[in-house]
């Protein structure tokens, strides 16, 4: 049987509904990684309280698929399928192209007539900082389609909240505001939209697409002390899609790198390379190396969303997270902290540091507690 184009935009528009628009990856969630994490950016943002998680799962439960949870995640647990961030600028592009203009609104004040310059999104909250950042190169071509006062009776109740904080950063850094409007206009159309439909298109391709070292025992037990069969594993190193949207951004507007600061974590000599941090990082940023009795931990900063899981589940306080100008991301990975295998000067036992000095962590907590010592 031949599937016709049609017949692949229905089949994609099936598999978008019925699985939903939200992607929920809970090997990257740093609540499932690892209790010690505090993280709760989803279910402050989330309208029905609807999200939770457990040492195996991050679980969405009551969802009316707003997408402010995608936007407040710091490690792209939660991601946006449609439109994601590149597809809504490349859609925006398309519609500045075909109509010298282009309109975003939100489902909940879609236009009473068709508005084929216009391109819908779930709530202007799912939109990140990042994406808001690109959208404002577009110059004027583009308009936000907002009724004054129209969140006020929305559902998505954190809604206006979130985009006017994620809106204001973008333009805070771009240095100019977004045209917003009240309503769309109809206009004489001078040309034709193409009739294939790219965004399903996209996704029935990414549907098809996608058919296609165990941890020690202390950081098992930083884990979340989870069976052999359950235990965290690292996982790929990925560029969250928001990352990938400002490593775009930065390569066509260079100026906007020192404006920009992001979150990068720093590693001091307390480092005794245990591999709690690369082992739980949910986006596979952090890697250790060891060869011939020396370690050596990198940093692929293109990869870090900054989510900070890293300071908490050092248990040497040897992590700390630090703001650098996004031009950082242009330079290649980093080498954060080196080390080898020493003897402690005490009691002789081995193990790995980066300060070659330091007694054994047994011999300091002994030195610490005055009934051990």
């Amino acid at each position: 049987m031949v599937l016709l184009v049609p017949d692949l935009e229905r089949l994609a528009n099936t598999v978008s509904t019925h699985l939903g628009n939200l992607t929920v990856d809970s090997s990257r969630c740093t609540r499932v990684r690892s209790p010690l994490s505090k993280c709760r950016a989803c279910l402050e943002v989330c309208p029905t309280g609807g999200i939770s998680w457990n040492k195996n799962e991050l679980q969405v439960g009551k969802c009316i698929e707003c997408g402010l949870c995608a936007t407040a995640c710091p490690s792209g647990a939660l991601e946006w399928k449609y439109p994601s961030p590149e597809q809504l600028i490349n859609k925006l592009k398309e519609l500045v192209s075909l109509y010298q203009e282009a309109y975003i609104y939100c489902s909940q004040h879609t236009p009473k007539r068709n508005v084929p310059w216009g391109t819908e999104v779930s709530c202007f909250g799912s939109i990140p900082w990042e994406c808001w950042l690109a959208i404002l190169q577009l110059d004027d071509k583009f308009k936000l389609a907002h009724p004054e006062n129209s969140c006020h009776t929305c559902r998505v109740t954190n809604g206006e909240k979130l985009w006017q904080q994620q809106l204001q950063k973008a333009e805070n850094l771009a240095g100019k505001k977004i045209n917003v409007i009240e309503e769309i206009k109809p206009k004489r159309l001078k040309k034709k939209p193409q009739k294939i439909n790219r965004e399903r298109r996209q996704l029935f391709a990414l549907f098809v697409s996608s058919l296609g070292k165990i941890p020690e025992n202390m950081v098992n037990s930083i884990a979340g002390g989870k069976k052999e069969t359950e235990r965290i594993v690292p996982v790929s190193g990925t560029a969250a899609p928001r990352r990938k949207v400002l490593l775009h951004v930065l390569q066509n507007k260079p100026h906007l790198a020192e404006r920009i600061t992001i979150s990068l974590p720093v590693i001091n000599e307390k480092c005794q390379f245990c591999k709690a941090c690369s082992i739980l990082c949910p986006r596979g940023a952090l890697q250790q190396t060891e060869s011939g009795g020396m370690f050596e931990l990198r940093l692929d900063k293109t990869l870090c969303s900054g989510c900070g899981l890293c300071t908490e589940v050092c248990y040497h306080n040897a992590v700390e997270l630090t703001k650098y100008p996004a031009a950082t991301l242009t330079k290649p990975g980093q080498l954060l902290i080196s080390g080898g295998e020493i003897s402690c000067p005490n009691c002789g036992f081995t193990y790995a540091s980066a300060d070659t000095k330091a007694t054994c962590p047994k011999c300091k907590n002994r030195g610490n507690n005055y009934f051990l010592s």
